[in-house]
């Protein structure tokens, strides 16, 4: 795989060739920026539990994350509260969310159904992301940011689905999902 970088007029002024061990990359990458070239990165997310960070200005930097099979999931989002984005992972039916300073996991969970699906992610009032997850077997997951299932999930529901407000007047939150029976549910939070 291969980075590149463009100014604001779409002219090329970096690419850095990654070393992936021959795999595709497939998923979404992370952008951290700062006014400081050396200190904003791409984050390309490797294979078996690796990440490359990519600086603006210099040389890529591989390191360990944690142990993912080779049929991961990565996202790049809020979760934990903090001021910093997370790395969130789904890989054999685990979900877990590290810390991207210094690659410590907030909170890990596995599922005891299958889950082929990415998770989602649903803004809160407080600016940082709920995980949510639909399993093979359809059911709903919603996580706090503390990593425990939120009070009332999972529910029965097809894996295409919306949590959070409907009318921004009130504080409730509304899960919004289908069945097999191609009905439209609406559960109040």
């Amino acid at each position: 795989g291969s980075v590149y970088f463009f100014n604001e007029i779409g002219g090329l002024v970096n690419k850095q060739e990654l070393n992936t061990n021959g795999q595709t990359l497939k998923n979404p990458i992370g952008l951290i920026t700062t006014s400081d070239k050396k200190n904003s990165f791409v984050i390309v997310p490797a294979t078996q539990g690796e990440i490359i960070k990519v600086p603006f200005d210099g040389e890529p930097i591989k390191s360990k994350v944690g142990d993912w099979g080779s049929n991961f999931t990565f996202n790049f989002e809020d979760v934990s509260g903090s001021a910093d984005k997370d790395y969130v992972v789904l890989s054999d039916n685990n979900l877990t969310v590290y810390n991207q300073k210094d690659n410590t996991k907030y909170f890990e969970y596995k599922f005891v159904d299958e889950v082929s699906n990415r998770p989602n992610f649903f803004k809160v009032t407080n600016n940082n992301d709920l995980v949510a997850v639909g399993t093979n077997n359809r059911m709903i997951y919603i996580f706090s940011e503390d990593g425990l299932v939120r009070n009332g999930f999972p529910v029965e529901g097809l894996s295409k689905f919306y949590f959070g407000p409907i009318d921004f007047g009130n504080n409730a939150s509304y899960l919004i999902s289908s069945k097999r029976d191609h009905k439209l549910y609406a559960y109040k939070f």
